[in-house]
């Protein structure tokens, strides 16, 4: 079987969801080794998730459960992946972890909006400060979106909306720009932004805020 030798320079280029699969062919230098290690990357036996075998620990073996090394390898094997499977379904749109009251008989919940640390969310610019959470699923809400977002460090981006938004300034400064225009809104107050609006989202400091839209699936839209 030909081997395939894999140095620090392009180690990185292998990675895909935070995992690298080491299969028979492939060598890592000690260098690659310690650059996953020091970006956290979970190593795994065979080329893919179809075929992969059991978590491996820094040396390249297999987790054994035989020596303090290894068990303290898996363990953190396992709240990294338990760690990547939250983050993965929060950037799917499932909620995140807060205090939620819930009546299961006629469906109406409370959500403690103090309790909501919203998750980072991809703008498309580097450097951007920009976090959001639903905080409702489309099987509670099927009409209405609504969740938590914040706008941090003076961070703006532009966006296009497909849907009706109303935003309610829980702390801080929106504005949102349009061309040459400007509204704002601070704590206390309430904005609506119709649906096809291009604007740009935006804050001197920071601003915390929750938005409803129509319809529900406004990510989709």
């Amino acid at each position: 079987m030909k081997k395939k030798l894999i140095g620090a320079e392009t180690v990185m280029n292998h990675v895909t969801d935070g995992v690298f699969h080491l299969s028979e062919e492939i060598i890592l230098t000690p260098a690659a080794r310690d650059l996953l290690r020091d970006n956290r990357v979970l190593l795994m036996a065979g080329t893919s998730a179809h075929n992969q075998t059991a978590p491996l620990a820094p040396c390249g073996a297999p987790v054994c459960m035989n020596c303090s090394e290894c068990v303290m390898e898996k363990q953190e094997v396992n709240i990294e992946a338990l760690i990547r499977k939250i983050i993965a379904e929060q950037l799917t749109g499932k909620t995140g972890e807060f205090e939620k009251i819930v009546d299961k008989e006629s469906g109406v919940f409370c959500v403690k909006a103090a309790t909501v640390t919203p998750e980072p969310f991809d703008t498309g610019k580097k450097g951007d400060k920009v976090f959001i959470t639903d905080v409702a699923t489309l099987e509670e809400s099927p009409c209405l979106g609504f969740g938590i977002m914040e706008i941090q460090e003076g961070s703006a981006f532009d966006w296009t909306l497909r849907y009706d938004e109303v935003d309610y300034i829980i702390d801080g400064t929106l504005e949102i720009i349009l061309d040459d225009r400007k509204v704002t809104a601070s704590k206390g107050d309430i904005l609506f932004i119709p649906k096809d609006s291009s604007i740009t989202f935006s804050t001197p400091d920071s601003a915390r805020f929750m938005f409803v839209t129509y319809p529900a699936d406004w990510a989709n839209q």
